[in-house]
């Protein structure tokens, strides 16, 4: 399963999603607001814009399974992608984009089978 992790750069709870999507087999990409500092380990987008990250997110990553959005405007962005793709997401207005707080996923299906390793954009 290729799940999309959307986070902010600042944010602490990147790890640990990380650390749970690989533990459960996940081949994971890593979509934040900041440039990676090594090439290949990550897509920079803009959060503060779920339609325009969502593009660019869906232009750049095949396959995607599942999207988790963090914390903050991650949650919205990872809301738009999965809406594009027709995956399960919060009713709108309902999400953590109101509220500033909490976690959005969504999925199909599970990650075991899948690659334990973190890849950067695919295209």
């Amino acid at each position: 399963m290729h799940l999309l992790l959307v986070s902010p750069s600042g944010s602490y709870r990147t790890a640990e999603f990380l650390d749970a999507a690989l533990a459960l087999g996940c081949q994971v990409t890593v979509a934040t607001d900041a440039e990676p500092a090594i090439a290949g380990t990550s897509i920079a987008v803009d959060l503060t814009d779920p339609h325009a990250a969502a593009e660019r997110l869906l232009a750049m990553v095949v396959a995607i399974d599942a999207v988790v959005g963090t914390d903050g405007t991650a949650v919205a962005v990872a809301g738009e992608v999965a809406r594009r793709l027709g995956l399960p997401t919060n009713p709108r207005g309902r999400s953590a984009r109101r509220t500033g707080q909490g976690t959005s996923t969504t999925r199909r299906g599970g990650c075991e089978g899948a690659p334990t390793e973190l890849r950067g954009h695919r295209g």
